[in-house]
C-alpha cells in the first residue's frame, strides 16, 4: 500500500469499529494460514505477480 489510507466520509461503507471487529475476527486464521506450507506457496506466488 502506498500514500496515506483514504478515509470514507461518515455514513458510507464499514465504520471503524466494524472494520475493527472484523479484523479481530479474521487475524488468526489469517495468521494461521500464511503460517502454513499452503499459506506460504500462495503468498510467493502472489509477491511473484505483483512484481516483487
Amino acid at each position: 500500500m502506498t500514500g496515506k489510507r483514504k478515509r470514507m466520509a461518515q455514513g458510507e461503507g464499514i465504520s471503524d469499529a466494524a472494520m475493527r471487529s472484523l479484523a479481530r475476527t479474521l487475524l488468526p486464521s489469517l495468521r494461521e494460514y500464511l503460517a502454513s506450507d499452503e499459506g506460504r506457496k500462495d503468498y510467493a506466488e502472489w509477491r511473484k505477480m505483483q512484481g516483487g
